[in-house]
C-alpha cells in the first residue's frame, strides 16, 4: 500500500511539472493540477475493470488520494499566493497599452496568427483597437478594447476619451506583486505613500489596484474592516 502512495505521489507531481513546462496553451479552461487530477482519475477509475485482478481499493485508495491532495494543494496556494507562479505561472501580457509584446508571444510559444485568431473569436478585426490582451494562467485570453474602439455612450460621447487601461494588481493577499508594480509603472515609494494615505499597511490589504490613469482601489481583508 505504501509503494502505492509513492508512485501515485510520484505520477501526480511528474505530470505537474511535465504539463507546466508545456506552457498555458496546451491546458486551456483547467488549472494544471485540475487537469492532472482529471486525467489521472480517468485512468485510476479504469484499473479494476480492465485488470480484473487489481482489487478495487489499487483504484479507490490513489483516487482519495488525489482529492485530497487537491484540496490541500489548493489550501497552500491561497495562503502562499508565491507557490502560484512556480506551479501555474504568471499572466502573459501579450499587448501592452497597444503595443503586441513579441517576447512574451515567443515565451508563450504563441504565433502572431494563432493571436489574431483568438482576436477574432472576440469580434476584434484589427489588433490596434486592443489596449491590453492578457493571456491568463488558465489558458484563456482576456482582451480589453481600447476606449476609442469601445460601444459609444451619451457619457463617451460628451467628452474626450481618456484610456483607463486595465487595473493592475499591486497588492494581493497582503503581499506585494513586483509584476504588478513593474507593468503599473509604479514604484515601491509610491506604494508608501498610498498605503499612508489610506492610513493602511501591506498585511491588512486584501487587493490593492491602479489602472492606467492613476486610478486606485483599495479593498481591505474582512478581518481589518
Amino acid at each position: 500500500m505504501i509503494t502505492l502512495f509513492l508512485r501515485t505521489l510520484i505520477i501526480y507531481f511528474a505530470l505537474l511539472f511535465s504539463i507546466r513546462l508545456m506552457g498555458k496553451r496546451q491546458i486551456g479552461e483547467l488549472q494544471v493540477t485540475e487537469f492532472i487530477v482529471t486525467f489521472m482519475l480517468s485512468e485510476l477509475a479504469t484499473m479494476p475493470i480492465i485488470d480484473k485482478s487489481a482489487p478495487v481499493s489499487y483504484a479507490i485508495v490513489p483516487i482519495l488520494l488525489l482529492l485530497s491532495l487537491e484540496v490541500i494543494f489548493s489550501f497552500i496556494i491561497s495562503k502562499l499566493p508565491s507557490l502560484k507562479k512556480i506551479f501555474f505561472g504568471s499572466p502573459g501580457v501579450l499587448i501592452c497599452r497597444g503595443k503586441i509584446m513579441q517576447h512574451e508571444l515567443a515565451k508563450n510559444r504563441i504565433d502572431i496568427n494563432e493571436l489574431l485568431a483568438e482576436l477574432r473569436l472576440k469580434d476584434i478585426a484589427d489588433p490596434s483597437d486592443v489596449e491590453y490582451a492578457i493571456l491568463e494562467d488558465n489558458g484563456k485570453l482576456s482582451v480589453i478594447k481600447k476606449a476609442c474602439a469601445s460601444p459609444a455612450t451619451p457619457d463617451i460621447l460628451s467628452r474626450t476619451v481618456k484610456e483607463p487601461g486595465v487595473a493592475h494588481p499591486i497588492i494581493i493577499c497582503g503581499t506585494v506583486s513586483d509584476i504588478g508594480l513593474k507593468m503599473a509603472e509604479r514604484s515601491v515609494d509610491w506604494l508608501r505613500t498610498e498605503l499612508r494615505r489610506a492610513n493602511t499597511s501591506v498585511e491588512d490589504v486584501f487587493l490593492l489596484t491602479v489602472d492606467d490613469l492613476g486610478k486606485t482601489n483599495i479593498i481591505m481583508k474582512d478581518e481589518n474592516k
